[in-house]
């Protein structure tokens, strides 16, 4: 982290070092200012390319982390929006993760609507099938 600290102070726009810086924070859900911080390096990313995607769904998380989940389901969903030339497990683990947040939020039927389309895209996502109980 010290090394990606030192490159945030260089560049803090370069999507792949704040990519890296988020992806390292979310070890450490728990520490809300280290969450806040995500939030904040993170604001007006936009979603253009598979980084800028992969940076939104470590946005989403630390705003779920914050108790912000009706603001991390816009931010998956802005996500969501994008899936041209974007990894398929990325686009899954984003869905997951809206999916939950619906949970949490009482919108249990949009979640196992929602999990029931990633089961069928991947049976083989773990976490999907012990929500559906398969």
């Amino acid at each position: 982290m010290s090394h990606i600290e030192r490159l945030m102070e260089i560049d803090p726009t370069d999507p792949v070092v704040v990519l890296s810086f988020a992806e390292l924070a979310l070890d450490s859900p728990e520490d809300r200012e280290l969450m806040d911080r995500v939030v904040r390096v993170t604001a007006g990313v936009q979603n253009e390319t598979p980084v800028d995607t992969a940076i939104l769904l470590y946005r989403g998380k630390a705003l779920a982390a914050l108790g912000m989940p009706d603001a991390a389901i816009d931010i998956f969903t802005l996500a969501n929006r994008r899936r041209k030339d974007r990894p398929d497990g990325l686009m899954h683990q984003i869905r997951y993760d809206r999916a939950v947040l619906y949970e949490q939020v009482g919108r249990r039927a949009q979640a196992w609507r929602e999990f029931e389309r990633l089961y069928a895209a991947d049976p083989s996502f773990e976490e999907v099938r012990a929500r559906l109980g398969t």
